[in-house]
């Protein structure tokens, strides 16, 4: 699937700061949702208490890192998707992010203590609300967590084409799969830190 990710040097050039950065913003500061005693979870940093909260803010996320991410309920079909990028997808000048959907008890258990979830259907989500409501809070929280779990592990490595620094990085699941897996510009990474501290000050 990744061709010797065993053997791979992290920063092949050396750690620079961009990569400090990179590790104190999205491992140390995350705000995925319980996983940092260093910074609140998006839900409290950013007061998304409101699914269409969650959904205008991965809707701004999109616009700094320029990419449109795909979610999916499993590992293998994040591996499928994968497929068509080849056994070494941070050799090619495209940025992606491909990844499941946060499944967590604890981050469910407090969407259930909304109000929004006791209505059993909301405008513009229809009937299945609360299905809805879980995959819009799901699918921003996933966008933090992969990535934290990703330098967490070790699962990265910076690369340098079409003249840019990248960040390419992967996830494991429990059950050995791949979870996630993406590329982005150190410069993309920039904005959506900015974005995600301007959101935390001034609030959706």
């Amino acid at each position: 699937m990744l061709e010797n990710v065993d053997k791979w040097p992290c920063c092949p050039n050396g750690w620079s700061d961009e990569m400090s950065c990179i590790v104190k913003r999205y491992l140390f500061r995350s705000p995925a949702y319980g996983v940092s005693r260093m910074a609140e979870s998006f839900t409290d940093s950013m007061r998304i208490t409101q699914s269409a909260l969650a959904e205008a803010m991965l809707e701004r996320i999109k616009e700094k890192i320029e990419i449109e991410p795909a979610f999916f309920d499993s590992g293998p079909e994040v591996e499928k998707a994968l497929d068509k990028y080849g056994e070494s997808p941070w050799s090619k000048e495209e940025d992606f992010y491909i990844c499941t959907r946060t499944n967590k008890d604890s981050l469910r258990e407090a969407i259930e203590k909304t109000a929004e979830s006791s209505v059993k259907e909301v405008p513009g989500l229809g009937s299945d609300a609360t299905k809805n409501i879980l995959r819009r809070y799901n699918e921003l929280d996933a966008m933090y967590r992969h990535i934290r779990n990703a330098i967490a592990h070790g699962c990265f490595r910076v690369v340098t084409t079409g003249g840019e620094d990248r960040f390419f990085f992967f996830d494991i699941s429990s059950s050995g799969t791949i979870s996630a897996c993406g590329m982005l510009k150190f410069s993309s990474l920039d904005a959506w830190y900015n974005l995600s501290c301007e959101v935390a000050q001034k609030k959706l």
